[in-house]
Formats: C-alpha cells, structure tokens, sequence
C-alpha cells in the first residue's frame, strides 16, 4: 500500500520523503558495450567480461539494447532461444576433475588430477528473444540480406547493484545451427532510482513437463525467499516460453501465489500475435500462436507485486511464494524454460515521474515497421514511474523545424503501469524530406503539478516520408486467393473516419474499390483472419509457402492504381500474416498537408522556482513544493524544513580505505548499526551507547555500502564508498 502525503507536525504541515539529494549530474547518460556482433554459431554460452560504472553514482535507469545480426558465416533458417544475462561473482571457488589414475588395486588407491580452479558465477537472466528464421535473410530474398540486424531494448535499471565493475555479459545461444550475432549496448541514465533496490535472487528456473505434480515438486515448489532488512516493497520478475511439441503449441497458464495460498496474480504463456511480427515475412511457420513466443520477437516479462504479502521473522522480513503450472496432460514432448528474480526495494522516491518508453509512430525501428511510415496520429509508450496515479498530463509535440502542437492527456495511470498514447493528428508542418526530419513528443505536468525527473519525458526520433501520390482517384485492386472470407479492409482518413470499409468478401474474383481523395493523409487498413489454421488467432496472408506447398490456399494479391490508365502505384507483399497498415498522402505530400492551426498551450497553475538548502524547488498552487527527490505540502513555505544531509549521523572519511567513523546525534542511547553491501547482505553490524563507533573495513571488498542506523525515535540510512 502507498501513500501520497505523511504529516508531520512542526511549525507547519509538510509532508515529503527523506532523501539525500543528488550529487550526481541528474540526467547525463554513461554507454557501456560489452559484445560486438559475438558470432553466435552453436549451442552453449559466449561470454565476455565488461567494465561497468563503480558505484560512487546513482542510477536513474539502465536499458540495455540488444542488437542481433546475422552471423559472419550468414544467418540461420531456423528460431532459436538467445538468452542475455548478467554474472555475478560469487568468490567461491571450484575445479573440474581432468583424469583419474589407479595407483593400486589393492587397497584401492586412486590419483586424481584436477584442472585449473575457476571461480563460480551466478547468472541472471535479464531478456530472451527468439531468432526468426532467417533463411530470406541468408538467400537474400524479400529485401533481406545477411546485413540485416534487429534491435531489442530492455529496462534492466533493477538490476542496478550486480552492474558495477568488472562483470561478465554472457549470450546463451540455443541453437543447433549456425548461426546469429549479438550486441549489448549498456545506457546508464544518472540520477536516484525510484526504487532503490536492496537486493535481487534467482528463484525458479524451469524444466521437462509430465503433469502438475511432477513439474511443481522439480521446478516450481513453494520458496521462502528472506529478504535484506529495511525492505519496503519487492517484486517477482518470470520470463517462460514453452518447448516440445506439446509445450510449444498447447496454450496454458500459470498462477503466482503467496502466504497460504493467496493467489496474487495469473497469466497465459501464450501469445496469439506471431502473425503480426515485426519481421516479416519470413521462411518458417512463423505465424503460429506459441508458448509466450513469437520467431523474432523478444518474450514479454511479467511482474507481480509481492509488497502486501512480505512477512516479518526473526531474522528479518520474508516473502512466502509459489507458482503453479496449469495440469494438463503432453501428447508429445513439453518443457518450459522460466527465469524468475526477486527484487527487495526501499520505499519509492517520487511522486510524480513519467517516462517516455518508445516513440512506436513516426518510427524508423525496426520494431515499429508495422506501422511506419506513417502521416497519422503519433502513437508513445509510456510510463508511470511514480507512486501517484496520473490523472492528467501536459503534452507538447510535432516536427522540430515546425510550430509545436499541444494535448492534455486524461485518464486514469496506475503506478508501474504502461499504456499507448494515441495522439490528435496534425500537419506536420516543417517537414522538408531531405533525412534531417525530427519528430518530438514532450510529457509534462503530471496532475497539473510539476515532473520530478523531466530527463526522460522527452524523445525524439528521425521521420520517413510516407508514399505521396499526386491524384486521388486511386483504384483499390483486390485479388482474392480461395479463401476470401478471411480478408476484410478499410480506409480512413487522418481524423479516423471511415472513407471505405469493405468487411467480408465471398468472391475470389477481382475485386476494385475506386475512390477519389481529396489531399490529406490516409490509412489503408488490411486484415487475414484463418479460423481453420488458426482458430481465428491471426491470419497466413495472401501467400504464404506453407499453403501453397500443401495446397491448403492459392496466392492473392492487393494493389493500388491510378484510375486513369490503370497504372500501378504499389503492390503489397501477400506475405503478410495477419494484416497490414498502409500510410500514405493525396496531393503534394506530407510537406503540404492541409494546413490546420495548433491549439494554443493549456493554461495551468503558475510555476515559481524557490531554492532551499541548496536544492532546487517548485512551487504549485502556493503550497506544494516539488524538487527532484520529495514533496512539500506547506501553507507557510518551506520554513522549517531542514537540510536532509547529516541530521542524524556523521560517517568520515567517505570514501574510505582501512576505517570508517560514524559519529551519533543520539549520544547515551542505544543505537544499533549495520553496513549492508550491494546486494543487500549484512556483511558488518553492533550497538553503540557512545555516540561514536569506529568500523574497520579493511577487509571488504570495494564498492558501495549502505550504513544503517536506527536509535529509539530516529533512523538513518549514509552511503559509504569503500576503496
């Protein structure tokens, strides 16, 4: 449960949340690569080490972006699992046996020889794609070439405390054949995290598949998990995709249970969008549902909120959890690969902070092909990354070089959530074609109040033009293939109203639409739905090889022509799965759309900045107060509020060598203390009553430590570097 406001009683009403403020450049990014174009050629792990930022700075977010390619030798025709993880040194040490000779026979006496010791590495898994089957790319067909590369990114920010230093990138590769190539490309954004993570574990990993029973006693018992102290929220990460005949195509689902029973949260392993890949097309089956896979495309995370449930123990809080596979019985092979992690975090940082995750329209990522380029409504993924719901927001976006347009989003976004914002339409005034075009889009004033971290509330991106035909009156020609009732389409304007809809067909006929646009954008909407392939779960296009080597369908065809003269203007791929968007603009193109005035800026509450021991504040409505890292609710200004820094211990010399020295503001009192590293271990701890206490630290490995201290009215958290 949060809260959005604690009162505290002074001379006045305030309420915010007690951290130390940024030292760091707020906003700066730091790039890190580890792997470049790894040739990933047989199964089994490549690993490179990396050197990663220490942790003298704080880390708003980390995405890393994963980059796959084909292989030097070319790519492969078939999908494999490629998993990225991050290692951990564990310091313990283990060897491999290299020979064993008898000595004698009796008694029996043997000589055994041990290869080099190597130090042991725990792995985390944080992303898993799937790679699409690349036989156009390694024949050069369907504008493929072994050149092509796709990027995937992730939000990898909780795993902050194990991306420090020299650390190992491990690329596991199931494939049996060669091969693919891969790339991480680390961005560290500076700055407090929202969350600070106090510690991470591995939990789950997965399995062959009989039934239920035999699966959960394996893979999937119930766990204690014990958790660091001071931890305020946690959360359960699974990644899982289905294998073996069964386990690819059977769809099934999961529940994620805590305490005695409790079910928290359940989800599919199942994902019906295979047909509409971002690659595509390609030379497998790939456009057949599967177990939370689709070929090329990257497998979904699922997170469940393990804050309610975590318990208090003897040794510190607990969080029981369990996850129970759905029963079913394999007619043929089944298994089911899971990565899972559980995040203890302190308690969130701010209120109000949103996050542009993707710029998904206008786009130039290959991710986003499905609907680029586009001349329609700007499409932005985001998030809220505060512990306020967000009801409003303030947004300002168009072409850099042209006027700026302006939208008040309302709604209802839910902490952690992410939704897609579909923006008006506009004129995109400024654009000139010549590859220098920059779309913006810019989030704001969160509740009608202030941003806490405006750093990533802001996103641009190149823009493509789309196709420009000069007349309107344009000829929709449809070839059906013998299987016409599959196929439906409609086109629409910029505004979304409806120009032509032509929902079912019967005939495999040629069928001609002939429409006479005025100058404007518009959208042509294609759709394939096959019930008896798929049961309705996507579509196998016009043509696709499968049908055609089977003699399942024949091949159809969709065209645009001029209506004077019958000349072709585009003709579509038929490969196209299960549907597709077409953009494109009537008259002089998207430079000369016609012209519509932007709407004026919203008018919202004044803002006034106000510094304060040395942090920065804005001040809303005359009583709320917003920095970077808290919230003042005060109808007598910030009179009162004290400097954050140093109220209730002194730690020196920081960094530290061989000592640390903390001095007490609680002299004569009972003051316990602990130093916890990285990852949330208690690696020192005592009592004092002096007010003084001497910690050596000699013996410690470098890095970052938290000191924490709890008196019997105060507590205290000081990072502490150690060199």
């Amino acid at each position: 449960m949060r809260t959005s406001l604690h009162f505290l009683f002074v001379t006045l009403l305030v309420s915010l949340f007690a951290y130390d403020q940024i030292n760091a450049a707020s906003g700066d990014t730091t790039a890190v690569r580890v792997h470049t174009a790894t040739d990933l050629t047989w199964f089994g792990a490549y690993t490179e080490w990396g050197v990663f930022p220490d942790q003298s700075t704080p880390w708003k977010a980390i995405t890393l972006d994963f980059t796959v390619g084909c292989a030097s030798g070319g790519c492969s025709d078939w999908d494999y699992d490629v998993d990225v993880e991050i290692g951990r040194p564990t310091g313990m040490m283990d060897s491999t046996i290299a020979s064993i000779d008898t000595v004698s026979t009796a008694p029996l006496v043997l000589d055994t020889t041990w290869n080099a010791p190597y130090e042991i590495i725990e792995w985390y898994q944080v992303g898993r794609m799937i790679t699409p089957y690349g036989g156009y790319m390694a024949q050069g067909q369907y504008g493929f070439s072994n050149a092509w590369t796709h990027e995937y990114s992730w939000d990898v920010t909780d795993f902050a405390p194990l991306l420090t230093d020299s650390i190992p990138i491990r690329i596991f590769y199931h494939g049996w054949s060669s091969g693919f190539s891969g790339t991480c490309d680390f961005t560290f954004v500076e700055g407090r995290p929202q969350r600070e993570v106090l510690g991470i574990q591995n939990v789950w990993s997965g399995g062959s598949y009989s039934n239920f029973a035999q699966f959960d006693a394996a893979h999937t018992p119930e766990r204690i998990i014990n958790l660091p102290v001071g931890t305020q929220e946690a959360e359960l990460k699974v990644i899982v995709t289905g294998h073996g005949q069964s386990g690819e195509f059977t769809p099934i689902d999961y529940g994620v249970f805590a305490q005695n029973g409790i079910e928290i949260g359940r989800e599919e392993i199942w994902d019906t969008t295979c047909s509409m890949a971002s690659i595509y097309p390609q030379g497998g089956t790939w456009i057949y549902p599967r177990a939370n896979w689709c070929p090329g495309e990257d497998v979904p995370v699922h997170t469940f909120d393990l804050t309610p449930y975590i318990e208090q123990g003897p040794n510190g809080p607990f969080v029981r959890a369990d996850i129970d596979f759905q029963d079913y019985a394999p007619t043929d092979g089944a298994s089911y690969s899971i990565a899972s992690q559980v995040v203890a975090f302190e308690a969130p940082l701010r209120h109000y902070d949103l996050v542009v995750m993707d710029i998904i329209a206008p786009s130039q990522a290959e991710r986003n092909t499905r609907w680029n380029p586009t001349c329609g409504s700007p499409i932005i993924e985001v998030k809220n990354n505060g512990s306020e719901t967000l009801t409003y927001l303030k947004v300002e976006y168009g072409v850099k070089a042209g006027e700026s347009w302006f939208y008040e989003w309302e709604g209802s976004l839910a902490p952690g959530v992410t939704e897609e914002v579909v923006l008006p339409s506009f004129d995109w005034e400024g654009i000139v074609g010549d590859g220098s075009d920059t779309f913006f889009v810019d989030f704001s004033r969160p509740n009608r109040l202030v941003e806490q971290f405006p750093y990533d509330n802001y996103a641009s991106t190149p823009v493509e033009l789309t196709d420009n035909y000069i007349d309107g009156n344009i000829n929709v020609k449809f070839q059906p293939n013998n299987q016409p009732q599959e196929n439906s389409y409609l086109v629409r304007n910029a505004a979304g109203d409806t120009i032509l809809h032509m929902p079912s067909f019967t005939s495999t006929t040629v069928n001609n639409q002939y429409l006479t646009l005025i100058p404007g954008c518009y959208e042509l909407i294609f759709k394939d739905r096959d019930q008896a392939l798929l049961g309705g779960e996507g579509g196998d296009g016009l043509s696709w090889w499968v049908n055609l080597q089977n003699n399942l369908e024949t091949s159809g065809y969709v065209e645009l022509r001029s209506t004077a003269g019958n000349s072709l203007l585009k003709r579509f791929q038929s490969d196209f799965g299960g549907g597709f968007h077409y953009f494109f603009t009537v008259g002089q193109g998207m430079s000369s759309l016609p012209n519509q005035w932007p709407p004026f800026p919203p008018s919202l509450p004044p803002v006034t900045e106000v510094e304060h021991f040395g942090e920065t504040y804005y001040r809303v409505n005359d009583s709320i107060y917003i920095s970077e890292n808290r919230v003042v609710v005060s109808q007598d200004g910030l009179v009162g509020i004290e400097d954050l820094q140093g109220n209730v211990i002194q730690v020196y010399p920081n960094p530290a060598k061989d000592m640390i020295y903390v001095d007490f503001s609680q002299s004569g009192q009972s003051t316990q203390w602990s130093l916890v590293n990285n990852l949330g271990q208690v690696v020192k701890q005592g009592s004092t009553h002096t007010g003084r206490q001497e910690i050596n630290v000699k013996s410690l490995t470098k890095g970052m430590y938290v000191l924490r201290v709890e008196g019997s009215d105060k507590s205290s958290e000081s990072k502490v570097l150690i060199e």
